[in-house]
Protein backbone atom coordinates (compact mmCIF):
# COMPACT_ATOMS: atom_id res chain seq x y z
CA UNK A 1 0.00 0.00 0.00
CA UNK A 2 1.06 3.53 -0.74
CA UNK A 3 0.17 6.87 1.15
CA UNK A 4 -0.46 9.65 -0.58
CA UNK A 5 0.79 12.90 0.78
CA UNK A 6 -0.98 16.30 -0.99
CA UNK A 7 -0.21 19.59 -0.20
CA UNK A 8 -3.20 22.06 -2.06
CA UNK A 9 -4.73 25.28 -1.86
CA UNK A 10 -7.24 25.49 0.52
CA UNK A 11 -10.06 26.65 -2.10
CA UNK A 12 -9.22 23.44 -3.70
CA UNK A 13 -10.29 21.06 -1.56
CA UNK A 14 -14.02 20.76 -2.31
CA UNK A 15 -13.03 20.13 -5.76
CA UNK A 16 -10.57 17.47 -4.80
CA UNK A 17 -12.82 15.22 -2.67
CA UNK A 18 -15.47 14.87 -5.37
CA UNK A 19 -12.92 13.89 -7.83
CA UNK A 20 -11.26 11.20 -5.37
CA UNK A 21 -15.20 9.83 -4.38
CA UNK A 22 -15.88 9.77 -7.62
CA UNK A 23 -12.76 7.18 -8.25
CA UNK A 24 -13.70 5.29 -5.47
CA UNK A 25 -11.22 6.81 -2.72
CA UNK A 26 -13.49 8.49 0.40
CA UNK A 27 -11.72 8.20 3.42
CA UNK A 28 -9.56 10.89 3.42
CA UNK A 29 -7.32 12.79 6.13
CA UNK A 30 -7.19 16.43 6.07
CA UNK A 31 -4.90 19.14 8.10
CA UNK A 32 -4.50 22.55 8.29
CA UNK A 33 -0.39 23.20 7.32
CA UNK A 34 1.40 26.14 6.23
CA UNK A 35 3.94 26.05 3.46
CA UNK A 36 6.95 27.65 2.54
CA UNK A 37 8.40 26.69 -0.53
CA UNK A 38 11.34 28.16 -3.50
CA UNK A 39 8.77 31.58 -4.76
CA UNK A 40 9.29 32.50 -1.50
CA UNK A 41 5.60 32.33 -0.62
CA UNK A 42 3.99 34.78 -2.77
CA UNK A 43 0.37 35.15 -3.17
CA UNK A 44 -2.47 37.18 -4.31
CA UNK A 45 -4.61 38.83 -1.70
CA UNK A 46 -7.43 41.46 -1.76
CA UNK A 47 -7.22 44.45 -4.41
CA UNK A 48 -5.08 42.40 -6.64
CA UNK A 49 -1.92 43.62 -4.38
CA UNK A 50 0.76 40.94 -4.61
CA UNK A 51 3.17 40.61 -0.80
CA UNK A 52 5.49 38.15 -0.06
CA UNK A 53 5.20 36.22 3.14
CA UNK A 54 7.37 33.32 4.82
CA UNK A 55 4.29 30.60 4.72
CA UNK A 56 1.23 29.99 3.14
CA UNK A 57 -1.71 28.51 4.58
CA UNK A 58 -2.88 25.23 2.75
CA UNK A 59 -4.17 21.97 3.34
CA UNK A 60 -2.70 18.48 3.44
CA UNK A 61 -4.60 15.58 2.08
CA UNK A 62 -3.59 11.81 2.53
CA UNK A 63 -4.97 8.62 1.19
CA UNK A 64 -3.95 5.35 1.73
CA UNK A 65 -4.39 3.25 -1.75
CA UNK A 66 -3.50 -0.40 -3.03
CA UNK A 67 -0.09 -0.34 -4.71
CA UNK A 68 -1.37 -0.42 -8.69
CA UNK A 69 -3.46 2.61 -7.65
CA UNK A 70 -0.96 4.86 -6.68
CA UNK A 71 -0.33 6.83 -9.72
CA UNK A 72 -3.59 7.26 -10.93
CA UNK A 73 -4.62 9.04 -7.28
CA UNK A 74 -1.18 11.54 -7.72
CA UNK A 75 -2.18 11.96 -11.15
CA UNK A 76 -6.01 13.38 -10.33
CA UNK A 77 -4.77 15.04 -7.42
CA UNK A 78 -1.95 16.91 -9.96
CA UNK A 79 -4.85 17.74 -12.70
CA UNK A 80 -7.24 18.76 -9.67
CA UNK A 81 -4.86 21.15 -7.74
CA UNK A 82 -3.17 23.10 -10.62
CA UNK A 83 -4.28 26.56 -10.66
CA UNK A 84 -2.52 27.57 -13.58
CA UNK A 85 -1.81 31.24 -12.07
CA UNK A 86 -0.87 30.87 -8.44
CA UNK A 87 2.79 30.09 -7.39
CA UNK A 88 3.24 27.33 -5.43
CA UNK A 89 0.32 25.17 -5.92
CA UNK A 90 1.59 22.48 -3.34
CA UNK A 91 3.17 19.59 -3.53
CA UNK A 92 2.50 15.39 -3.58
CA UNK A 93 4.49 12.87 -1.26
CA UNK A 94 4.77 9.70 -1.92
CA UNK A 95 5.70 6.78 0.58
CA UNK A 96 5.28 2.90 1.16
CA UNK A 97 3.36 1.67 3.64
CA UNK A 98 4.27 -1.50 6.25
CA UNK A 99 1.14 -2.09 7.57
CA UNK A 100 -2.30 -0.48 8.16
CA UNK A 101 -3.97 -1.80 11.45
CA UNK A 102 -7.41 -1.19 12.19
CA UNK A 103 -7.86 0.11 15.77
CA UNK A 104 -11.44 -1.46 16.18
CA UNK A 105 -10.49 -4.84 15.82
CA UNK A 106 -6.68 -4.62 16.42
CA UNK A 107 -5.94 -6.38 13.40
CA UNK A 108 -3.69 -5.75 10.03
CA UNK A 109 -6.28 -5.03 6.80
CA UNK A 110 -5.44 -5.89 3.32
CA UNK A 111 -8.43 -3.30 2.11
CA UNK A 112 -6.64 -0.38 1.73
CA UNK A 113 -8.13 2.97 4.03
CA UNK A 114 -8.66 5.02 0.98
CA UNK A 115 -11.11 2.66 -0.41
CA UNK A 116 -14.78 2.31 0.17
CA UNK A 117 -15.06 -0.33 2.86
CA UNK A 118 -17.53 -2.84 2.77
CA UNK A 119 -19.37 -2.27 5.90
CA UNK A 120 -19.49 -5.03 8.71
CA UNK A 121 -22.30 -7.12 9.44
CA UNK A 122 -21.99 -6.65 13.26
CA UNK A 123 -22.08 -3.00 12.26
CA UNK A 124 -25.45 -3.60 9.85
CA UNK A 125 -26.87 -5.04 13.22
CA UNK A 126 -25.93 -2.44 15.38
CA UNK A 127 -27.74 -0.31 13.07
CA UNK A 128 -30.54 -1.69 12.42
CA UNK A 129 -31.40 -2.75 16.36
CA UNK A 130 -30.98 0.89 17.16
CA UNK A 131 -33.13 1.84 14.31
CA UNK A 132 -35.99 -1.17 15.41
CA UNK A 133 -35.82 0.17 19.20
CA UNK A 134 -36.72 3.36 18.49
CA UNK A 135 -39.83 2.09 15.54
CA UNK A 136 -40.88 0.13 17.72
CA UNK A 137 -40.76 2.85 21.05
CA UNK A 138 -43.29 4.80 18.53
CA UNK A 139 -45.86 1.98 17.28
CA UNK A 140 -46.09 0.70 21.49
CA UNK A 141 -47.16 4.44 21.91
CA UNK A 142 -49.00 5.16 18.81
CA UNK A 143 -50.25 2.01 17.31
CA UNK A 144 -50.21 -0.82 20.63
CA UNK A 145 -51.51 -4.31 19.21
CA UNK A 146 -49.91 -3.51 15.78
CA UNK A 147 -46.33 -3.13 16.21
CA UNK A 148 -45.15 -6.63 14.88
CA UNK A 149 -47.31 -6.44 11.61
CA UNK A 150 -46.07 -2.47 10.86
CA UNK A 151 -42.40 -3.31 11.38
CA UNK A 152 -42.32 -5.99 9.48
CA UNK A 153 -44.48 -4.34 6.84
CA UNK A 154 -42.17 -1.17 6.87
CA UNK A 155 -38.79 -3.12 6.69
CA UNK A 156 -40.13 -5.77 4.38
CA UNK A 157 -41.53 -3.53 1.32
CA UNK A 158 -38.12 -1.84 0.56
CA UNK A 159 -36.58 -5.63 1.09
CA UNK A 160 -38.40 -6.58 -2.05
CA UNK A 161 -38.49 -3.30 -3.78
CA UNK A 162 -34.71 -3.96 -3.92
CA UNK A 163 -34.87 -7.49 -4.67
CA UNK A 164 -37.31 -6.72 -7.63
CA UNK A 165 -34.78 -4.46 -8.83
CA UNK A 166 -32.02 -6.67 -8.72
CA UNK A 167 -33.71 -9.39 -10.45
CA UNK A 168 -35.54 -7.16 -13.19
CA UNK A 169 -38.80 -7.49 -11.93
CA UNK A 170 -38.56 -11.76 -11.92
CA UNK A 171 -40.72 -12.83 -9.44
CA UNK A 172 -39.53 -16.38 -9.35
CA UNK A 173 -36.09 -15.26 -8.85
CA UNK A 174 -37.18 -12.41 -6.60
CA UNK A 175 -38.80 -15.32 -4.20
CA UNK A 176 -35.83 -17.34 -4.46
CA UNK A 177 -33.54 -15.30 -3.57
CA UNK A 178 -35.27 -14.36 -0.22
CA UNK A 179 -36.25 -17.85 0.32
CA UNK A 180 -40.24 -17.37 -0.09
CA UNK A 181 -42.66 -19.29 -1.59
CA UNK A 182 -43.57 -17.62 -5.21
CA UNK A 183 -47.11 -17.35 -3.95
CA UNK A 184 -46.14 -16.28 -0.18
CA UNK A 185 -44.30 -12.98 -2.13
CA UNK A 186 -46.65 -12.50 -4.89
CA UNK A 187 -49.42 -12.26 -2.17
CA UNK A 188 -47.04 -9.69 0.09
CA UNK A 189 -45.89 -7.69 -3.24
CA UNK A 190 -49.20 -7.04 -3.97
CA UNK A 191 -50.30 -6.52 -0.36
CA UNK A 192 -47.43 -3.34 -0.91
CA UNK A 193 -48.46 -2.22 -4.12
CA UNK A 194 -45.59 -3.28 -5.82
CA UNK A 195 -47.35 -4.93 -9.23
CA UNK A 196 -48.94 -3.38 -11.54
CA UNK A 197 -52.69 -4.33 -12.25
CA UNK A 198 -51.16 -6.09 -15.77
CA UNK A 199 -48.81 -8.39 -13.27
CA UNK A 200 -51.30 -9.19 -11.25
CA UNK A 201 -53.83 -10.31 -14.18
CA UNK A 202 -51.14 -12.33 -15.84
CA UNK A 203 -50.14 -13.94 -12.53
CA UNK A 204 -53.51 -15.21 -12.16
CA UNK A 205 -54.04 -16.31 -15.84
CA UNK A 206 -56.83 -13.09 -16.53
CA UNK A 207 -54.57 -10.88 -18.88
CA UNK A 208 -56.12 -10.15 -22.46
CA UNK A 209 -54.83 -7.39 -25.07
CA UNK A 210 -57.27 -5.46 -24.12
CA UNK A 211 -56.12 -5.09 -20.51
CA UNK A 212 -59.78 -6.22 -19.19
CA UNK A 213 -60.47 -9.40 -17.43
CA UNK A 214 -61.54 -11.89 -19.30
Amino acid sequence: MEKIEAIIMPFKLDELKRTLSDAGFVSLTISEVYDSDRQNGQSKVSQDRKFPVDFLPKLKVEVVVPDDRADVVVSLICSVSKTGSICGDGSVFVSSLKNVIRIRPGEPVERAIGEDPEPEMDDVENTMATAVRSLADYLIAERPGRVCREIIAIMERPLFVHVLALTDGNQRRAAHLLGLNRNTFHSRCRRYGLLSSAQARIRHGRHDPSGSAS
